[in-house]
C-alpha cells in the first residue's frame, strides 16, 4: 500500500530526514570530541551540512563521522540520495587501501556507527529536532543538546514524521 501525504507532511518529512542525517554526523563528531556545527539549508548541491575541521582528525574518526549519517539513514529508512556525497567521501578516504583491507575497515566503521546510533538515539533525535527548529546548531549548543543539558519538548508533528518514515517512497 502506498501512503499518501499532504504537501505539509511531505515538507516536514523531508526536513526530518535531512535533520536526522545531519544529526548522525554531528553526534558522531561530538562524541569523539571533534568541534562541529550543522545546518539545514537548501543550495545547488545539498540540503544540509555538518562542518568540522578535518586537519588532525584520524581516518577512523572521519569514517565514524561519515558512517554516523549512514547508520541513521538506515535506522530510519531515510532517503538514500542523501548519502551520495558521504559514500563518495568514504570511498575516497579508503582509495589508497587494498580492496579487502578497505572493505574490512569500512565494515568495522559501519558497525561501530550503527552501535553508536542505537546507544545514542535519544540524543540524535534531540539534535535533529533542534536543527529543524533553529536551522543551524553551533558547537556549544549542539554539545549541550547531545549531553542532555538542553532538552526541548517534542512536537507531535515530529513524532508523526518519525513514525511515517518507513512508509515513505522516496523519489
Amino acid at each position: 500500500m502506498i501512503a499518501t501525504f499532504t504537501r505539509t507532511q511531505r515538507a516536514y518529512i523531508q526536513d526530518v530526514s535531512i535533520a536526522l542525517h545531519e544529526a548522525g554526523h554531528l553526534s558522531a563528531a561530538l562524541s569523539l570530541g571533534i568541534p562541529a556545527t550543522a545546518t539545514i539549508e537548501f543550495d545547488e548541491t545539498s540540503s544540509g551540512h555538518t562542518s568540522y575541521n578535518r586537519a588532525g582528525v584520524s581516518l577512523q574518526s572521519r569514517l565514524f563521522v561519515g558512517f554516523g549519517a549512514v547508520a541513521v539513514t538506515e535506522k530510519f529508512q531515510l532517503h538514500q540520495a542523501g548519502l551520495l556525497y558521504d559514500l563518495a567521501d568514504i570511498a575516497n578516504l579508503l582509495s589508497s587501501f587494498a580492496v579487502t583491507e578497505a572493505e574490512t575497515v569500512k565494515a568495522k566503521a559501519r558497525s561501530d556507527a550503527a552501535a553508536f546510533v542505537e546507544k545514542h538515539l535519544g540524543s540524535i533525535v534531540r539534535l535533529a529536532l533542534a536543527l529543524i527548529e533553529k536551522r543551524r546548531l553551533d558547537e556549544d549548543t549542539a554539545k549541550k543538546i547531545f549531553s542532555g543539558e538542553i532538552i526541548t519538548d517534542t512536537p507531535d508533528e515530529f513524532c508523526t514524521a518519525l513514525r511515517l518514515m518507513p512508509r515513505v517512497i522516496w523519489r
